[in-house]
């Protein structure tokens, strides 16, 4: 998502501005899961960020399914407002919204929202997401996050990310365990162009098939 651009280009000043982006991935991963069955998907990217804390956003992912071609995947949309408070930090709140098609790796089409709050600095950002329907099943979610600039050095960047969900309460139909997820990865920029791999997973729980890790390639290019 381009949130985290947004929150970075508040954090060193710049102002509105329109982007669009294209991405290809050897897999999609959300929360340390696949949502493409470690299947190779495209995503093209807009947003727009005003520097006067409204930013807007949404993306559309296809994947290479076995059997059918190219198939959409996912779509997201997203709203927000964020807002600098001093000494390089960045409040923000919004909602994005998720829509699974049926080549969605879980099984079915899903379709839900997340309200989130946050801050972020220049190395590092933090948000809490609240689902009133969690991928469209009964029952709540919480999820919590932290994601770090650990190294930039001229071209190259190594980032990481840990989050913890707590989904749906125990004694419900779909509740199952507490999920952590991790991501570490490097990127190398080349002008516009970025090359990245990362280290991708989740420990098990319950109804999800979750419990591995994996490496994903992937190629961005920003305009």
């Amino acid at each position: 998502m381009a949130l985290a651009a947004t929150l970075a280009s508040w954090a060193t000043g710049a102002g509105a501005e329109a982007g669009f982006g294209l991405a290809l991935a050897s897999d999609d991963r959300f929360r340390g899961e696949s949502t493409s069955d470690q299947r190779p998907v495209a995503t093209a990217s807009l947003s727009y960020d005003d520097v006067r804390g409204p930013y807007v956003g949404a993306t559309l992912t296809l994947v290479a399914t076995r059997r059918d071609g190219l198939q959409p995947l996912r779509s997201i949309q997203y709203i927000g407002y964020a807002q600098r408070v001093g000494s390089g930090i960045a409040l923000d709140l919004g909602v994005t919204h998720r829509a699974y098609s049926h080549y969605y790796a879980g099984g079915y089409a899903r379709d839900y929202a997340e309200f989130y709050v946050g801050a972020s600095g220049p190395r590092w950002s933090s948000h809490v997401y609240v689902a009133p329907s969690y991928e469209g099943r009964k029952g709540s979610a919480t999820y919590g996050e932290i994601s770090l600039l650990l190294l930039s050095r001229d071209s190259w960047s190594v980032t990481g990310h840990v989050g913890l969900l707590a989904p749906p309460g125990r004694g419900g139909p779909y509740s199952r365990d507490p999920v952590i997820d991790w991501r570490l990865g490097a990127t190398r920029r080349l002008g516009g162009f970025g090359l990245s791999l990362d280290w991708v997973g989740a420990s098990s729980g319950g109804y999800s098939r979750r419990g591995h890790s994996g490496l994903v390639l992937s190629a961005s290019r920003s305009f």
